[in-house]
């Protein structure tokens, strides 16, 4: 996929959807309710419509899926977990997004990835798409500053650490 053109890389990443859907299904089951969380959240927060009309896009639902499997790895992948920590550990990456670097290597091997971010200059935060190495997801939302102020407006307000719901 490095040595591809553009069109046709798009092309190819369509048949890679299935295992985009694996990826996230095999992680899925313990922090559902997190994913779901997250989703409302954005959904709630973002004004889709408006941002659409200004050029603008907020997070895809996939790349919120993404970034709260690996804070969801990074907690030890615990099968029981309080709800608002996890939901606050997502908002606290959302919030530091300057420094977001998440890649996994299931799919393609370091080197692929190193020379992927390379030969496509991508810059942070990074979220590689974790079956397309050329494919950096969190490029795809061009609204992070507004992400992260929204994100840390919500840790002011919510008292989410409160939220000691066990899964």
């Amino acid at each position: 996929m490095l040595n591809v053109k553009d069109d046709d890389r798009l092309m190819y990443n369509t048949t890679l959807t299935g295992f985009e859907v694996a990826f996230v299904h095999r992680r899925h089951s313990p922090i559902t309710k997190l994913i779901q969380l997250v989703k409302y959240w954005c959904h709630e927060c973002f004004d889709a419509e408006r941002i659409s009309k200004m050029g603008r896009s907020a997070p895809s639902q996939y790349l919120l899926e993404l970034v709260t499997i690996r804070s969801w790895e990074e907690a030890g992948q615990p099968d029981e977990f309080q709800l608002g920590l996890g939901f606050r550990a997502v908002l606290e990456k959302l919030v530091d997004n300057r420094s977001m670097f998440i890649v996994w290597h299931e799919h393609y091997d370091k080197a692929t990835a190193r020379e992927s971010m390379r030969k496509f200059a991508m810059r942070r935060p990074i979220v590689l798409n974790p079956t397309d190495p050329t494919h950096n997801v969190a490029a795809d939302c061009n609204t992070w500053r507004e992400v992260a102020s929204i994100a840390q407006d919500t840790l002011k307000q919510i008292p989410v650490q409160k939220l000691g719901v066990i899964l």
